[in-house]
């Protein structure tokens, strides 16, 4: 649930995750405060701050925050942008097992500057059902609860590599298709810069959509990520036995390959 305190000068928004956390964003001081019962778990906290607080606070200050995997291939970052299940995670995993790192599984912030665009990934690490962990990342798998109300696990051995911290040059955006369980291959295709930048802002974070100024300017932001960007429809069967023929058709997309990897 989000609320604001409206009339204010510097409005600040209420954040509830009801029985767990309540986040009082302020985006013009750039802060957080958290009120949070005793008994609530770290990592629900941390999960509740990092995942869900902190991007919106991003995004009420002005910046362009999608719901994306950002995984670093040879010919530079590729974000998966889409719904929550539709298999970003899945995908950053399947890369990473092949020697291509992950460098976010959900939130990743775009900025243009010139001629290129810039993903700033949140922070790295992947998060997944223990079935996708077994079948994508293998059985010997380190794992920790994401929090105690979701089945999802954080893969404990993704790390910090300072070598690929901070801004990554993003050379394509590829906007996941709703599953279909009547897609038997994989297919990637390209997209109008139109049809990308209504994708961002479709899976982007807001913080108040009732806000009319940055909500111009998230825009605008999009388009300009969009024009400058290579971007694709990927759809692909949700089948773990076709996962090679899917990091095929990506590897071949985007003429990467193992040795290429950083």
């Amino acid at each position: 649930m989000l609320a604001h305190e409206p009339g204010c000068a510097n409005t600040r928004y209420l954040l509830r995750a009801p029985e767990q956390a309540d986040f009082i964003i302020d985006p013009g001081e750039g802060r957080i405060e958290v009120v949070v019962p005793a008994a609530l778990a770290q990592n629900t906290l941390e999960h509740l701050l990092l995942d869900q607080a902190l991007p919106r606070l991003l995004a009420g200050r002005g910046h362009l925050v999608a719901h994306a995997s950002v995984v670093q291939l040879s010919q530079g970052a590729v974000a998966f942008i889409g719904r929550s299940g539709w298999g970003k995670s899945t995908l950053a995993a399947l890369l990473h097992r092949r020697g291509f790192p992950a460098l976010c599984d959900d939130c990743a912030l775009f900025e243009r500057q010139g001629d290129t665009v810039y993903a700033i990934p949140s922070y790295p690490g992947l998060r997944l059902f223990e079935d996708s962990i077994e079948q994508s990342l293998g059985t010997e798998t380190l794992f920790s609860p994401v929090s105690d109300y979701s089945y999802k696990q954080r893969i404990i051995e993704i790390g910090r590599d300072a070598a690929l911290e901070g801004p990554r040059p993003l050379a394509a955006i590829c906007v996941l298709g709703a599953p279909d369980p009547a897609i038997t291959i994989p297919s990637i295709a390209p997209i109008s810069a139109a049809a990308a930048c209504m994708a961002i802002i479709e899976h982007g974070f807001r913080l108040d959509p009732s806000d009319s100024t940055l909500t111009a300017r998230q825009l605008a932001q999009a388009s300009a990520v969009a024009h400058a960007v290579s971007a694709y429809a990927l759809t692909y069967p949700r089948d773990f036995a076709s996962q090679d023929a899917l990091v095929a058709t990506l590897l071949s997309r985007f003429n990467a390959s193992r040795k290429d990897a950083p």
